[in-house]
Order: C-alpha cells, then sequence, then structure tokens
C-alpha cells in the first residue's frame, strides 16, 4: 500500500518539473502570465501577435456568395480556393449562414451556406490548401465550446479569421544556421 503512495508521489514532482522545465525556465514567463493563460489550457499569445514569431497576421472571410461556382456537382469558388468535398444537388446558393472554426490555438474554417433545396443542412466549403488559421475572437465568433468556435451571420464581414502568414523558406534556414563561437 505504501509502495502506492511513494509512486504517486513521484510522479507528482515529475509532473511539477515537467511544468517548470517547459514553461519557467529561461523563458521570460511569470507566473502571473501562466495563472492567466494556463488556466484555458490553450497555449499562450502575446499581445500583438504571435508569441511563435513576428510575422504579421491577414485578416481573411469566408467567400461571398457571388464568388461560389458548380462544376458537376461540387462547388468551389472562381479562384479554386475553396471547396465542398460532398456532392450536391443543389443549383444555387442562396446565402452565408455562418462559419466554424476547429482546433486548438490554430484550426480551419468551414464556411456554411444555405442552397435552395427545400429540406437541406447548412452547406460546408472548405479551404483546399491547409493554412495556419488562428482561434477567431471578436465579431460575430461565439464563445468556445469543444474546440470550437462558431459565428452565426448572414454577412462574411461578420466572421473574420486571422491567417499567421508562412515563413520564407529562406528564413527558416537562417533560423537553423550553425554559427559557432570562436574562441580568440
Amino acid at each position: 500500500m505504501r509502495l502506492k503512495y511513494y509512486i504517486f508521489a513521484g510522479l507528482a514532482a515529475a509532473v511539477v518539473v515537467l511544468v517548470w522545465f517547459f514553461f519557467f525556465r529561461d523563458s521570460g514567463i511569470s507566473m502571473k502570465k501562466f495563472s492567466a493563460y494556463g488556466a484555458r489550457g490553450v497555449a499562450m499569445q502575446v499581445e500583438g501577435g504571435d508569441s511563435e514569431s513576428s510575422l504579421p497576421h491577414l485578416t481573411a472571410y469566408c467567400p461571398a456568395v457571388e464568388e461560389l461556382i458548380k462544376v458537376d456537382t461540387k462547388w468551389i469558388t472562381k479562384d479554386e480556393k475553396w471547396e465542398n468535398n460532398t456532392p450536391s444537388s443543389a443549383n444555387r446558393i442562396v446565402s452565408f449562414v455562418g462559419a466554424q472554426w476547429v482546433g486548438v490555438k490554430y484550426g480551419q474554417i468551414i464556411c456554411l451556406y444555405k442552397t435552395d433545396e427545400a429540406v437541406t443542412f447548412p452547406f460546408p466549403l472548405e479551404q483546399i490548401s491547409s493554412q495556419l488559421i488562428l482561434e477567431p475572437t471578436g465579431g460575430g465568433w461565439g464563445a468556445l465550446v469543444g474546440n470550437r468556435r462558431f459565428c452565426k451571420s448572414a454577412n462574411t464581414a461578420d466572421c473574420p479569421y486571422a491567417v499567421k502568414q508562412q515563413e520564407n523558406p529562406k528564413d527558416v534556414y537562417e533560423k537553423i544556421k550553425y554559427a559557432p563561437k570562436r574562441s580568440d
């Protein structure tokens, strides 16, 4: 029976050491900041941008209804950056009804539209190329529920989201370049 207590105490100590190692060791993160962000269970964001880079974020919106065209049984955007993944018998997209974001800190956006069919679920449109989309806040975005946020609106401008710009591949190599210190 005592062996269980020793194992439990050892595991608790290991967790404390790991938390200290990942969050406080030479990172400049104070206990005050950790307690403010740690309870949410998501990675920390620094004011003015993402803590992982100094790259700005681009604000984007779901495609407007006018941008959607039907090709065979699929709906796509004119620039071919968005599409639906299921065949559709709808002849016309009537209106935008909202968006859904899914993820943890970064995720994906699914834009939802109403079709001309009598009985239908919201019509989903997804990005073809994967982008890092920050968890949206403000605008018409609701509270985070189970790693999801919903924006219910008839106007795409009410559901803005931020796309993290990708780093220039040249910059990536500069960051990992080995530059040994010379001892004179």
